[in-house]
């Protein structure tokens, strides 16, 4: 679809909703990442749920014009169009690292406009805060490193994150690094990717921190306890200011839980998804709990 000046590669796919109240879920993946990076969970998802996933512009097979325009507003923006063009009721909005404040800046724009309506939203090793950048995005940002960027072979630019992010270095596969090279392949990447991490900070923290604590939607919050990316203590600051939240922290597992431990990841999501489809006059515990799995 192009949208905003761009074309968004995107899939659609699992089971077909049986209710007014049973939600399609949207995945919004990270910084270099594409939407192969839900590929470990979708097999055990698309029997019960829609689901719609997207590689953001500037990453995978989505275009890369040279429009400067990278900002996390504008993966927003887009993500916003997308959903109001392709879901016919209730989404859940789930979204990881990078992705997860383009989750949360989506779910503020589907709040104020007609059309679906956000039921929920899962963050997972979400940005979210000031923080330091990761290294992984730096180099894009400083002259005097993103220059060589391009000069590495993308099999091995990948393969040293992924193992700078994973605990369980196991699950670094060959399959697993070619479904990160294969988009930093793509002709544009760079510039892309430039524009993306020059952009990444939004001008005002302060309301960035005032749409979180905004946030009135079911939202559960997944972290690994050794995330080198995005600190833990955001996990439980997050926990803190959107009211009714539950958190996840996962035990020796790093920045992509999703990849890394499928299987906890949907340990936790599928009872949050079945409390989030209930009928509407179902009332959901107050106050989330802090799980350790």
């Amino acid at each position: 679809m192009r949208i905003r000046g761009a074309d968004i590669h995107y899939e659609t796919g699992g089971a077909t909703p049986t209710g007014r109240d049973q939600p399609t879920l949207v995945f919004i993946h990270g910084f270099g990442a594409t939407l192969h990076t839900w590929d470990d969970l979708l097999p055990a998802l698309e029997g019960r749920h829609a689901v719609l996933r997207m590689d953001l512009k500037g990453f995978g097979r989505s275009g890369r014009p040279r429009d400067d325009r990278y900002s996390l507003d504008e993966h927003a923006e887009i993500v916003s169009q997308l959903v109001i063009g392709e879901s016919h009721g209730p989404v859940v909005l789930v979204g990881h690292s990078y992705g997860g404040a383009v989750a949360i800046l989506t779910w503020l724009k589907l709040r104020d406009r007609p059309g679906p309506r956000v039921s929920g939203l899962v963050l997972i090793d979400s940005a979210s805060y000031a923080q330091r950048l990761p290294f992984f995005i730096t180099l894009y940002r400083s002259p005097l490193t993103r220059w060589a960027v391009p000069l590495t072979p993308p099999s091995l630019r990948a393969r040293f994150v992924l193992e700078h992010l994973f605990v369980n270095r196991s699950r670094v596969s060959r399959e697993r690094v070619e479904r990160y090279a294969s988009g930093m392949r793509r002709p544009g990447s760079h510039a892309a990717s430039t524009s993306a991490a020059n952009q990444i900070r939004p001008a005002d923290f302060a309301g960035v921190s005032r749409v979180i604590r905004a946030i009135d939607v079911p939202t559960q919050i997944i972290w690994g306890d050794r995330d080198k990316a995005v600190p833990a203590a955001f996990a439980r600051r997050l926990h803190e200011e959107i009211a009714g939240s539950t958190l996840a922290m996962l035990p020796n597992v790093g920045h992509i839980p999703q990849e890394e431990c499928p299987e906890h990841v949907l340990a936790v999501i599928e009872p949050f998804l079945a409390s989030v489809s209930t009928p509407p006059d179902f009332q959901r515990p107050p106050g989330g709990s802090i799980l350790t799995r």
